[in-house]
């Protein structure tokens, strides 16, 4: 009948108030949301932005997991322009007290003001290059948390489309800036887990 703190959740995934540079593959879980976050150039855990060295920004904002995917971890053409940002937000199990236009007690605002943070500063990569952030770069974002009342009211008031299994939720943007959201309940997020790594279990036994 208890349910645990955000920053306990958030540690599974990945240890909180660190960086990649200072954790090993060993150390994190993000398989447990999409493998692919594992392969990427720089993650920032629960840091303001003006403490990140790669953004240029005064901003105290400070997303839960800041994710760089630039070029140079997918391809070996360092101009390439496929660069990409993950964003991922944890909240408290059965959090019910959500409010629309309020970035402190809504998620989808908090979110958005991240990348707000994005476009509006200057990112380099691990090479010190400039990496160009404009309404064509994708951002993708996950906010993990119990879908409650008082969340779906304003999920469903902003037209966010439930997934296949009907469990989760998402929505795709891209008249200002270019985000795929997807808000996943910690059950969904499990379940998707064992099963994209079912054969891998088996084989493991």
């Amino acid at each position: 009948d208890k349910f645990t703190d955000e920053d306990v959740i958030h540690s599974i995934f990945f240890p909180i108030r660190s960086s990649s540079d200072e954790i090993m593959p060993n150390q994190q879980n993000l398989w447990l949301l999409d493998e692919r976050l594992t392969y990427h150039s720089f993650l920032a855990s629960d840091k303001k932005f003006e403490s990140i060295k790669q953004i240029e920004s005064d901003s105290e904002n400070k997303p839960d997991l800041l994710i760089f995917n630039d070029a140079i971890a997918f391809t070996e053409e360092e101009t390439s322009p496929f660069n990409s940002f993950t964003i991922v937000e944890f909240k408290k199990p059965q959090r019910d007290n959500y409010l629309d236009n309020d970035p402190k007690k809504n998620p989808l605002d908090q979110v958005e003001m991240y990348i707000d943070d994005l476009l509006e500063g200057k990112v380099t990569n691990r090479k010190g290059r400039k990496i160009d952030i404009d309404k064509n770069t994708p951002f993708y974002v996950y906010i993990v948390c119990d879908i409650t009342n008082t969340f779906k009211r304003i999920l469903e008031k902003r037209e966010f489309k439930r997934t296949p299994d009907g469990k989760g939720y998402f929505k795709t943007k891209s008249e200002y800036y270019s985000a795929y959201i997807e808000v996943i309940p910690f059950e969904k997020v499990v379940q998707d887990a064992k099963r994209r790594n079912r054969i891998l279990f088996d084989k493991l036994g």
